[in-house]
């Protein structure tokens, strides 16, 4: 499975050294109208594959990321999870579903008293995920209890990893094709 990842990495840098630079030198100027449509048609039909592309990708790193993480914290070993191609470090942050003003007032209320926003200035005021998240993370590493109005049961541990290519990034798409070389030869190996 680690080999298909890397050998799609490798197709996607290959293509996207290519297919960037002729989309970069499109010029529409130089284009009639009739071109023009055509292009900007392609273009947007580009743009939702590249952006289905980059969803999919999101979603099986995220995944991959927690369980690296939950595996991590089952190991018990808190040094750096060190792969063939990257170096990475677990983070945990802790996030909730914040109050709504109007489907939840009463502990909306009980948060924006907490937070000492007065009652006249609540309708002003919104909580900034980025944030509230941030210090939820800093409460809980401190083990502090959760902010007045902060059902417990809406709050959930976020899994990520810190990571970074041993190689560094200019070097990994060379990296990743030596490892491919590589394990491809030791399965040959392995099979015969």
């Amino acid at each position: 499975m680690l080999i298909d990842i890397c050998k799609a990495f490798i197709k996607v840098s290959e293509a996207y050294n290519s297919v960037y630079y002729d989309i970069a030198d499109l010029n529409p100027r130089d284009l009639t109208i009739l071109d023009n449509a055509d292009c900007a048609l392609l273009l947007k039909k580009t743009e939702h594959m590249l952006d289905d592309l980059r969803k999919e990708c999101k979603k099986r790193r995220e995944l991959c990321e927690k369980v690296a993480c939950l595996r991590y914290i089952e190991g018990g070993d808190y040094e750096p999870i060190r792969g063939e191609l990257s170096v990475c470090t677990p983070s945990v942050k802790h996030e909730s579903s914040i109050p709504h003003p109007d489907k939840d007032p009463s502990e909306f209320a009980r948060l924006m008293e907490w937070l000492g926003v007065p009652e006249e200035s609540r309708p002003l005021v919104r909580v900034s995920w980025k944030g509230f998240s941030e210090e939820l993370t800093n409460r809980a590493a401190k083990g502090l209890p959760l902010p007045e109005g902060i059902d417990p049961n809406k709050t959930f541990p976020v899994y990520s990893l810190i990571a970074r290519a041993k190689e560094g990034p200019q070097n990994l798409a060379t990296k990743v094709s030596e490892f491919i070389s590589t394990t491809e030869v030791e399965d040959v190996k392995r099979f015969n």
